[in-house]
């Protein structure tokens, strides 16, 4: 599988562009899945795409994404934090 997607929608979140790359994200489909034999790099790609979500104001599928994947194997708390609304003073970041 090519990576590009991934790191283009990386980089689309660090930016600004969640729309991007929630795009970039949704048009893998079931190509993310099979990304490598190690979980956590899927879960990067689902953790990219969920928090791609939240900011584009798509809460609702980002909750599905992450109700899924919290009901299919051990639940992990950080996952909590990726729902966590975002005030001003956190997005910009420390002054």
């Amino acid at each position: 599988m090519e990576r590009r997607p991934v790191v283009q929608a990386l980089a689309e979140v660090a930016a600004g562009r969640p729309r991007v790359a929630v795009n970039l994200l949704t048009g893998l489909g079931e190509k993310a899945e099979r990304v490598g034999g190690v979980r956590v790099e899927r879960e990067i790609i689902q953790d990219t795409r969920a928090r791609a979500l939240v900011d584009a104001g798509e809460h609702v599928r980002a909750a599905g994404l992450l109700h899924h994947r919290t009901t299919t194997r051990r639940h992990h708390t950080y996952e909590d934090l990726l729902l966590a609304a975002r005030t001003p003073a956190n997005v910009a970041g420390p002054h």
